[in-house]
């Protein structure tokens, strides 16, 4: 075991022991301890040698190639100093070492990302929607906290914050979300408990907006020739859900009859529902220009070539997005010309509407309510026509019956929209 004033050059110049023969250690005159250990292929590593107790220790510190021998001296010195009080570095890099070699822990960011991956082929691309934006916004506050450590009292504080801010109905659909997903996670083995249990739900008061006929027209006048407003005025005369006409398919129209046949996997309760349009509805879908797409590669042919696009509103291959912005300009539109309205005159470019102006909060969902309440307070539609139309399976429609009554009401549902 040769001793040398270890530095850089000494290293670098460091004989080769000949294959086969053990490891050639060379210890420094200076810091007792300190060594350089050369391999019979030629490499060359730092090491400190230190002892703990009745027990000696020898840590590697790296290969000249990456360390300097200044470099690798301070590191040995901290070391050896350790020592003498007690500290074994070994032990430190070993307990390191089995720390870095454990799983990463399960966050509850990892596992909102497990769950909404497999949700994707059996939930509704509304209710996935939803779902992923109450676990990656909502929940966002305990994204970086391990699933087994999440808590009752830190999910109750979450909801009370959401609660706050967006009100008990986001809450509640938050803690639902939330409930499905450690559900989920207890049948997978991924968790013991669904902490959500226990939590405290929200009371909700439901919505009863129904839109005055000033406000309809208002909203009316306010929608362009476009896709969204087109949308907005089917969904005033059809009485169907958002995505239902958003997701509107040429194949889903029989124009010879004028009814529109959703199948029974696009709508909420997976019955098959015939929808009449009426003169002004036929009127919208009359003047929808027809559009294409790309034909693609592979069997199809020419990867050039068009096809008729099959969804009446949207872009590409999916049906229509964009809800919150177009909603928002549509309010801005309708708060611009109530404005005009009032001060009799356009507004300038720099002038902007009053909330005077602008209609009481509506949803697209008031819209169906307020064909629904329409029908029945003003042209005298029977209830149980008004739930045809809707599509709402209950009451006279519920159980056995109404299995045998899918195609009752065709007459009555068409007079009630016309």
């Amino acid at each position: 075991m040769p001793k040398l004033r270890l530095n850089d050059k000494v290293a670098k110049e460091a004989a080769i022991p000949p294959s086969g023969s053990d490891d050639v250690e060379y210890w420094d005159t200076e810091l007792a301890g300190f060594g350089l250990r050369v391999t019979g292929r030629g490499k060359r590593v730092w090491v400190v040698r230190y002892r703990v107790g009745t027990r000696q220790r020898r840590v590697t510190l790296g290969t000249t190639a990456e360390v300097s021998a200044a470099a690798a001296r301070l590191e040995a010195r901290r070391i050896l100093a350790g020592a003498g009080l007690g500290n074994d570095e070994a032990l430190t890099i070993k307990a390191r070492k089995e720390e870095a070699s454990k799983p990463a822990a399960l966050t509850l960011l990892s596992l909102a990302s497990l769950y909404l991956a497999q949700a994707q082929s059996r939930l509704r691309a509304r209710t996935l929607d939803e779902a992923t934006r109450h676990l990656l916004k909502h929940a966002k506050p305990l994204h970086e906290e391990e699933v087994a450590g999440v808590t009752m009292k830190q999910l109750a504080g979450l909801l009370a914050k959401v609660e706050s801010t967006s009100g008990p109905t986001a809450a509640n659909r938050l803690r639902a979300t939330l409930s499905a997903c450690f559900a989920w996670a207890m049948k997978e083995g991924l968790v013991d408990a669904n902490p959500v249990v226990g939590t405290r739900k929200r009371p909700e008061n439901p919505r009863e907006r129904v839109l005055e006929r000033h406000e309809l027209s208002r909203i009316w006048q306010a929608c362009r020739e476009d896709d969204y407003g087109r949308i907005v005025r089917l969904l005033m005369l059809t009485g169907q859900r958002r995505d239902e006409v958003g997701g509107m398919r040429w194949s889903e129209l029989d124009l010879d009859q004028s009814v529109w046949r959703l199948p029974g996997n696009r709508t909420k309760n997976r019955r098959p529902h015939d929808v009449p349009l009426s003169a002004a509805a036929r009127a919208i879908v009359d003047g929808i220009p027809r559009r294409a797409v790309a034909a693609g590669t592979g069997d199809v042919g020419d990867p050039h070539a068009l096809l008729e696009r099959d969804l009446l509103f949207g872009e590409a291959d999916g049906p229509f997005s964009g809800w919150s912005k177009c909603k928002e300009r549509l309010d801005q539109r309708i708060a611009r010309a109530g404005a005009e309205e009032r001060l009799g005159r356009p507004l300038r470019r720099d002038e902007e509407p009053l909330p005077v102006d602008a209609l009481p909060v509506w949803t697209l969902h008031d819209l169906r309510r307020t064909l629904a309440t329409g029908m029945g307070e003003h042209i005298g539609v029977p209830p149980h026509v008004v739930e045809a139309v809707l599509n709402h399976v209950s009451g006279h429609k519920a159980g056995v019956a109404g299995i045998y009554n899918r195609a009752a009401y065709a007459k009555e549902k068409r007079q009630a929209l016309d």
